[in-house]
């Protein structure tokens, strides 16, 4: 027995957006791709990677987190200095500084971002 559904009341079919291939899109999928091909890089040296961790020597991984923190910490030192040098200089965003022992260094101060 054939079932014949053509004559089935399902009601109106709403039809889907018709999506365009952009450069996004393209540009998307080739990078799922690279971390595919990335991943299944690693997968394939897994037993290598779990004995590497079980002999490292774990007593490093505090002073690899300070080093690791303390660019972001230096960086927001720098931003204090220099904003509180253009607020007690009373300069205009570009300005040159000079420093003790240094010949000169151009600070270029951007809406946000800094220079040196």
């Amino acid at each position: 027995m054939v079932l014949d559904f053509r004559w089935a009341a399902i009601g109106a079919v709403a039809l889907a957006p018709v999506a365009r291939l952009t450069w996004s899109k393209v540009l998307a999928w080739v990078g799922i791709v690279v971390m595919a091909y990335a991943v299944l890089g690693f997968t394939s040296n897994l037993p290598q990677i779990r004995l590497a961790l079980r002999s490292a020597d774990w007593s490093y991984l505090p002073v690899l987190i300070a080093l690791s923190a303390g660019s972001y910490l230096t960086g927001a030192m720098q931003a204090v200095v220099l904003g509180v040098l253009m607020i007690w200089t009373g300069t205009s965003p570009d300005i040159d500084i000079q420093l003790p022992g240094v010949d000169s260094v151009a600070v270029i101060l951007t809406p946000g971002v800094f220079y040196v």
